[in-house]
């Protein structure tokens, strides 16, 4: 893993989409990791592991960068100074997650790894269990969303609809509530359908190498859109990648 992939990228896709918006930034993104990831190297069994210690430090780096900040801007405070303070604090929290999973590889990794270290698979249970925490936190998410809308009476077919769902509940005209809802609304289809793409192309990569039969590819081209509209955008693109991982790392026995 170089500096660049596992420190300087992050920052810099976490700084775009602070900024711009994830929707915006995506498919830069994408087509990014589309053309460093076409190499022949990296498309071979050999070349998936990544070092034990980056590996481990995922999970707890993007928990304590990213998901604790996540919930401190969603408690119930008392003062509205204090909430303002976390939600300022949280507009951070993607930019620590590299440095800091950075920082826990370089402290957890293995010393002196031997020459078939690459081959043990040691990689594949935090990675694997990184991939599934993914997709139960993102799905739950997603679910909960779903039917706190439903219980508030907003047709899901609205919401990315012309319509405004929420009309009547709020002026439309100059609003910043409105502009603000206008804004997340097609950020979030742009992201969701872009990551669609790239889960779908994932497994036609897959077909592609020979790594999976048609009928494996197949099942898991229908899985992929099922879980977008079941588990949400976040659980189809870690679930894409739990199973790419399940499959490769196979192969590599």
């Amino acid at each position: 893993m170089s500096n660049f992939h596992s420190l300087f990228r992050p920052i810099l896709f976490a700084a775009a989409y602070q900024l711009r918006g994830i929707g915006k930034i995506a498919p830069f993104y994408f087509l990014l990791s589309t053309w460093t990831t076409s190499s022949r190297v990296y498309n071979r069994t050999a070349g998936r592991p990544v070092p034990e210690g980056y590996a481990r430090a995922i999970l707890p780096g993007v928990v304590i960068a990213y998901a604790v900040p996540t919930v401190l801007m969603f408690l119930p405070y008392s003062s509205i100074d204090t909430w303002q303070d976390a939600i300022a604090l949280w507009q951070f929290a993607p930019l620590a997650v590299g440095p800091l999973v950075f920082a826990l590889g370089r402290a957890l990794a293995v010393p002196d790894p031997d020459e078939l270290e690459m081959y043990k698979n040691r990689d594949v249970a935090p990675l694997r269990a990184a991939y599934a925490l993914g997709v139960g936190v993102t799905g739950v998410v997603h679910v909960c969303v779903v039917l706190f809308a439903l219980a508030q009476g907003v047709r899901l077919g609205r919401i990315f609809g012309v319509e405004n769902p929420f009309s009547g509940k709020w002026p439309s005209d100059g609003n910043p509530l409105e502009e603000i809802f206008q804004f997340f609304k097609w950020d979030l289809a742009s992201w969701a359908l872009v990551t669609l793409v790239w889960c779908l192309w994932s497994v036609f990569d897959m077909r592609r190498l020979g790594y999976v039969t048609t009928g494996q590819a197949l099942r898991a081209a229908v899985a992929v859109p099922a879980s977008l509209l079941a588990l949400g955008p976040g659980a189809m693109y870690a679930g894409t990648w739990y199973w790419r991982e399940g499959v490769i790392s196979e192969l590599c026995k």
